[in-house]
């Protein structure tokens, strides 16, 4: 869901952006990272369990990006995190999910 501008109307007529509002977007789980991705802010690590924003980027979040972001989207679906149960993946996922895992890294396939 992408972001909406909040706009109100001043008393001359004029319309004034006041800020924005953001939808929920997926959260995926992909070497021991929990992380969404907004289509205008990016990827951003989430806490495990709230699934909030982090306040801090971990160590090692952008390379883990760096790989996830060259995986095809059909292969980027193995790892999102089912919205009706956050915890819990389908089987047909997690089978994917092992399969791109144990492939070659996309920077080894020349």
């Amino acid at each position: 869901m992408p972001c909406l501008p909040l706009t109100k109307q001043t008393s001359s007529g004029k319309i004034k952006r006041t800020g924005f509002v953001c939808g929920f977007h997926p959260i995926y789980l992909f070497r021991g990272y929990y992380f969404e991705v907004h289509s205008y802010h990016g990827p951003w690590p989430v806490k495990k369990f709230s699934h909030d924003p982090r306040v801090t980027i971990p160590k090692g979040f952008w390379k883990m990006w760096e790989v996830f972001r060259k995986f095809d989207d059909r292969d980027k679906e193995a790892f999102r995190i089912d919205e009706d149960n956050l915890y819990a993946m389908d089987v047909q996922s997690k089978v994917r999910r092992k399969r791109v895992e144990a492939a070659p890294s996309p920077d080894a396939i020349e």
